[in-house]
């Protein structure tokens, strides 16, 4: 009896922890969700913490008509699908290459890309904005997607690299010797799940 009244006590005190923390992370929320409904005039005079006065919906108006909302968006969406189109392939190639293809200098160049994760964007923004302007690629989609796949590539080819280390090599080579392709091996043994869950 007194086992299953810790048990139930117990969990009571997990719910409300967790109660707690979910009402913490929703309050902010919240509260620009009912900013949104809410004019200048009501925000200035009862403060950002009340209730709207009066709901209105003018602010979502403005947004589309007046702040280019819809243009934005299909901007955020055209930068954010070619940067990750361009990183996958660029990230599978490379890694790829590093993994399996007898390169030289392969080291230095993983080194290289090790070196691109400690690298502070801080300290390449001025040269990076300075060789964009020489470009005349400033206020264009290329001068936002090509920095962001540079940015993305070490961490993305460290972690695909170590992925394609746990393929067994006999595989890759298996495949060489019947007459696949690099091309064929990349897309139909290491990036496919069969292989992954014969090594496993």
């Amino acid at each position: 009896m007194k086992a299953s009244v810790s048990r139930t006590l117990v969990k009571l005190a997990e719910d409300l922890v967790l109660i707690f923390f979910a009402a913490f992370i929703l309050a902010p929320f919240t509260l620009m969700l009912f900013t949104s409904f809410r004019e200048m005039k009501d925000l200035t005079k009862n403060g950002p913490l009340s209730m709207p006065a009066v709901w209105t919906f003018n602010n979502y108006i403005k947004v589309f008509t007046k702040g280019n909302f819809v243009q934005y968006y299909k901007s955020s969406v055209l930068i954010t699908a070619a940067t990750v189109l361009l990183v996958l392939i660029l990230v599978l190639l490379a890694s790829y290459s590093l993994v399996y293809l007898d390169l030289l200098g392969k080291k230095i160049i993983m080194a290289l890309f090790m070196f691109g994760l400690v690298v502070p964007f801080e300290q390449i923004m001025l040269p990076l904005f300075a060789n964009l302007r020489g470009y005349g690629w400033i206020n264009k989609y290329i001068s936002v997607i090509l920095p962001q796949v540079a940015l993305n590539l070490p961490f993305a080819i460290v972690l695909v690299t170590t992925f394609m280390k746990k393929v067994p090599f006999e595989l890759i080579e298996a495949a060489r010797i019947d007459g696949g392709s690099e091309l064929f091996i990349l897309l139909e043994i290491v990036t496919d799940r069969k292989s992954t869950r014969l090594n496993s």
